[in-house]
């Protein structure tokens, strides 16, 4: 066996350099948990509970009452948490982790150059001793040869018997050495077979060729050098200087602030500015994730995929509202009258008649057909219906009363445009991936996972601003608006037939991260300006303007602004189509007429989008200089006690005035 061989066998069965293999893997194992402190923590509770219905005595426990109560009880937390800033915490443990891996591996090179010396050690004095094995056989033999030659010489008269004495003792102090260093070659051979972990019995033969390699030889200044790189001590006492210098860096991030994004689960302490931001994500990230999912079955199998997976969700909530879920009433039925149900119909007659007009109205070509002007009488007529029969019965579905909040009529006002702004992406968008880029769905569906990620960064960054830091619900606005600029202008800037997708991905991002924040503040803020009583009217007007108006109304004026500019570009840079171009042989009318219309498409979108970006800094502007539409402190959310009360005066002959006032 030669040196090469035995160190083979080394690094594969030495139990001491196994050791510090598992040490590396320990070492590589917490530098990748130090690489985790980047991630988001996510953490989820759930916790249910039992109560029985409560009794009631008097004070000499007679007269026992029994009092029914909700049994079943359920808590949910699911508690999101993502690091900003640490003060170069997380880099210094990362560092320290990396260094921590490196000593580790210095470590096991130490451990495995100590082990291959051991083995050297062994292996030379087992090769020594072979040697000595082979001279003392052949001294033996020798020794044999002269004993005989004196037992000849002695026949002859020529040697004494003390002469032949003489070299049996010496042949038996040869036997004796032969002995001591088989035994000696035995221990070495046992110590390099346990160190080895070979099988039991195992004899290691030196190989006889070592002798026979060159050593190179080197100057002391060679020696040096070769010492001052390679030497493991060096090394290790190196990592140790940058370790130390690390933990300086850690002990002095302590002193710094440390920022975090920390999104916290809904709790029943009711508090909006914790409710709409994680309703938002839910809302809003479905709806990416259901155009994903549509796109991705419709592409890979069929339309009516998407129909049963939406049953079968429908199924789970049916399932879980039946069996998750116990109806308990917190008061006595009131009768369902006061209930303006003929309001209720005028008001949605009236909302269908608008997303019609808007929606169909380049259809039929605007004023020009019968059925949009008729449509528009019938729209003017049910809009006298609604506020007459808002001003003449007693409990309208709309009372009076709600309009007359301060800044209520402001922040309609600005939810509609900006759903007016965000339906560039319905209109422009669809036009430039489908007739500029000619982008199928399952490539341009891929910037909805931008989309997701904008919503869910605005709505944890619109939680931290709200809940945690209780920052100015106006400057939150302000952001959302220039996160709403930075997407109009980004595809202002970047539209262009010869552009990659990824560029996109910024402005998609930017769009989806003015839309979670906007329509969660104005939500808290609608919240914050309304009573209990006059609330949920509100929300039922503002999720009218929200989810229908506004993006009805932006999409026309989008394709009206297209119909307009399409035409008008085309006969502008239509005069470059002259003699002199037709007269090239052969001239590729179709290819050439296919650019033209194209370029025509991405200059047309192009001026909407800058128009839409005016506008939108317009906004931001006045924005800037109106004053702030709610308060920076949150209210009290009122008891069940004080709102049962308040139902309970609402249903008297003369409530009371004070309830019913506005509130400042």
């Amino acid at each position: 066996m030669g040196l090469e061989e035995m160190f083979r066998l080394a690094d594969e069965n030495s139990q001491r350099i196994q050791v510090y293999q598992t040490g590396k893997d320990a070492a590589e194992a917490a530098l990748q948990a130090a690489k985790a402190q980047r991630l988001p923590d996510i953490n989820a509770s759930l916790s249910a509970s039992y109560l029985g219905d409560g009794k009631l005595w008097d004070r000499d426990f007679s007269n026992p009452m029994n009092i029914d109560m909700p049994h079943f009880g359920n808590n949910f937390s699911l508690e999101a948490q993502q690091v900003i800033y640490a003060g170069g915490a997380i880099s210094s443990s990362i560092e320290l982790a990396e260094l921590g891996k490196h000593s580790a591996e210095l470590d096991a090179q130490k451990n495995r150059q100590e082990v291959r010396f051991l083995l050297t050690g062994y292996y030379l004095d087992l090769y020594k001793l072979h040697n000595q094995m082979q001279v003392l056989k052949k001294n033996l033999e020798l020794t044999e040869q002269v004993i005989a030659n004196m037992r000849v010489r002695r026949e002859q008269g020529t040697a004494l018997q003390n002469d032949i004495t003489r070299y049996e003792l010496q042949k038996e102090t040869l036997k004796l050495q032969v002995a001591k260093v088989k035994d000696a070659s035995t221990i070495i051979n046992h110590q390099l077979v346990t160190t080895l972990h070979l099988s039991e019995g195992t004899e290691i033969i030196p190989d006889t060729t070592l002798l026979d390699e060159q050593i190179q030889t080197l100057d002391e200044k060679n020696w040096q050098a070769l010492a001052s790189q390679n030497n493991l001590d060096l090394q290790q006492t190196q990592v140790g200087i940058q370790v130390n210098e690390q933990k300086v860096k850690l002990e002095r991030s302590e002193r710094l602030p440390k920022i975090a994004l920390v999104a916290a689960g809904m709790t029943p302490k009711r508090d909006f500015t914790v409710f709409f931001p994680l309703l938002h994500i839910i809302i809003l990230g479905s709806m990416q994730l259901s155009d994903l999912l549509c796109t991705y079955l419709m592409y890979h199998y069929h339309w009516s995929y998407m129909h049963g997976f939406i049953a079968a969700i429908m199924l789970i909530n049916l399932m879980i509202l039946q069996t998750c879920t116990r109806h308990f009433r917190l008061m006595k039925k009131f009768p369902l009258f006061g209930i303006d149900w003929l309001g209720a119909i005028l008001w949605a007659c009236l909302l269908l008649g608008i997303a019609y007009f808007f929606d169909y109205g380049d259809w039929y070509d605007w004023w020009n057909s019968p059925v949009i002007r008729q449509l528009a009488v019938a729209i003017g007529i049910t809009f006298l219906l609604c506020i007459w029969r808002m001003l003449t019965i007693r409990h309208p579905f709309l009372e009076p009363r709600m309009w007359t909040y301060r800044h209520l009529v402001p922040i309609l006002i600005l939810i509609t445009l900006v759903e007016a702004f965000l339906a560039t992406e319905r209109v422009l968008e669809e036009v430039f991936y489908e007739e500029v880029m000619h982008y199928t769905e399952t490539v341009s569906v891929q910037l909805d996972w931008l989309t997701l990620g904008g919503i869910l960064t605005g709505c944890l960054f619109a939680y931290w601003w709200m809940h945690i830091k209780r920052f100015s619900y106006i400057r939150l606005l302000s952001i959302g608006i220039i996160g709403l600029i930075g997407y109009l202008l980004g595809y202002y800037f970047t539209l262009s037939g010869e552009i990659h997708i990824s560029q996109l991905y910024l402005p998609t991002a930017c769009r989806g991260f003015a839309y979670a924040i906007l329509s969660a503040t104005f939500m808290v803020c609608l919240e914050e300006i309304m009573t209990f009583q006059h609330f949920f009217q509100a929300l039922s007007v503002f999720n009218m303007l929200h989810m229908v108006v506004g993006g009805v109304i932006g999409s026309a004026l989008y394709t009206q602004g297209l119909a307009y500019y399409l035409p008008d570009n085309m006969a502008r840079y239509g005069a470059a189509i002259d003699r002199v171009s037709f007269s090239r042989h052969p001239f590729p009318l179709g290819e050439y007429m296919e650019s033209f219309v194209s370029q025509m498409m991405e200059i047309s979108i192009k001026q909407i989008y800058g128009w839409a970006g005016y506008a939108c800094i317009f906004l931001l502007l006045l924005f800037l200089l109106y004053d702030a539409p709610v308060r920076k402190e949150l209210k009290l959310m009122p008891g069940w006690r004080s709102l049962r009360k308040e139902i309970a005066r609402s249903f008297q002959k003369n409530p009371s005035r004070k309830t019913n006032e506005p509130r400042e």
